[in-house]
């Protein structure tokens, strides 16, 4: 089975195409988990020993992975820095690179109460933006309305540019119940969220 399955974000050089994603031996398609990589400085990412990536400059980074035990080595000013982490489905391991070392932190990206919320993501002005939600990508157009059912609990969610490459804003949603969610996004600002939840920005 492969490692990855494809790099959903790339502030990047070097980074692997896109490979379709995996079936598990009875045929049904591999949830993968996300691992996201907040480099504070030049850094060359690699999982089992596969290169992921290469930054030249301070980078956030996301990628689709094979849930299991993988190791992360990085990379910075030529020296390694080693770090084991567990890939889980629908779950996000977030990994901050600093220049005192490697710190990682796994996210919940599940439900911590039972229930769904609607919650309403609006472009105001701006470019399309993309937004992502533990690994599923949802483009909307300048002006429009996404509505999505989210489970109560806490999200990894990012802001992007409609193709994904600048990342506008990252950190995590939170539902919590009762209430339903408006999240308003505009290029280049952190999003504003009204109704019972709120944003918590940065990438740990």
């Amino acid at each position: 089975m492969p490692l990855f399955l494809f790099v959903a974000a790339a502030l990047a050089a070097d980074a692997p195409m896109q490979a379709p994603p995996p079936n598990d031996a009875d045929g049904s398609t591999v949830t993968s988990g996300v691992l996201t990589i907040d480099a504070k400085l030049p850094a060359e990412v690699l999982v089992d020993g596969v290169r992921l990536a290469q930054t030249y400059a301070a980078a956030e980074l996301s990628f689709d992975i094979v849930p299991g035990d993988h190791l992360l080595r990085v990379y910075t000013h030529g020296q390694p820095h080693d770090v084991n982490v567990a890939i889980e489905p629908g779950k996000e391991v977030s990994v901050v690179v600093g220049r005192t070392g490697v710190s990682s932190e796994q996210v919940d990206a599940g439900p911590t109460a039972s229930g769904s919320v609607p919650v309403e993501f609006r472009v105001l002005d701006g470019m399309a933006s993309m937004i992502r939600i533990a690994g599923a990508k949802h483009t909307i157009p300048q002006g429009e309305r996404l509505t999505l059912d989210l489970p109560v609990g806490t999200h990894p969610v990012s802001v992007r540019s409609a193709d994904g490459t600048i990342i506008w804003a990252s950190g995590r949603l939170t539902v919590d119940g009762g209430e339903s969610v408006v999240v308003q996004v505009a290029e280049g600002r952190l999003p504003e969220v009204s109704g019972d939840g709120r944003f918590d920005p940065g990438g740990s």
